[in-house]
């Protein structure tokens, strides 16, 4: 079962260094991005692509094992 809450959590941080997306903010944002994965939730449970975006940490782009979806939001690992 997904941990919604650290999911809400996440996603109000990069919401919160979106608003000044900054390189200073950018880098913070990294470094926490990197930490979601010692969590039980999928990125896109966060709900916060367009923050994510603006922060550098994902792109819209083609997903080459279902091309058929177009342009989707990519997930760094």
């Amino acid at each position: 079962m997904a941990d919604r809450t650290s999911a809400e959590l996440f996603s109000k941080i990069f919401n919160l260094l979106a608003k000044n997306p900054t390189e200073e903010n950018k880098i913070i944002a990294a470094e926490i991005y990197s930490m979601r994965n010692a969590y039980d939730f999928c990125d896109c449970q966060m709900y916060c692509d367009e923050s994510l975006i603006k922060l550098g940490l994902v792109k819209m782009g083609i997903n080459p094992d279902s091309p058929e979806d177009g342009e989707v939001v990519i997930y760094n690992d």
